[in-house]
């Protein structure tokens, strides 16, 4: 959905999916995609998804997403 730029939908498919994901790896990659749905990326969901201990990629994926220091 994202990527057919379909971004309402999208967010409302992220926010279902962290609402049932337990396991930390799911979550961090579901905050992160949600976190980078918009431009600029939104920093709470960065922060939240780089502090789990889950999907190393997307953990570091946010980290720089905020360390670019345009999240809002």
């Amino acid at each position: 959905m994202q990527r057919l730029d379909q971004r309402a939908e999208a967010e409302t498919a992220y926010r279902n999916g962290l609402a049932c994901a337990g396991d930390p790896d799911v979550r961090t990659r579901l905050l992160t995609s949600l976190g980078a749905l918009t431009n600029p990326p939104r920093r709470a969901e960065l922060e939240e998804a780089a502090a789990l201990n889950g999907h190393l990629v997307s953990g570091a994926m946010a980290r720089l997403m905020l360390r670019s220091g345009n999240a809002v």
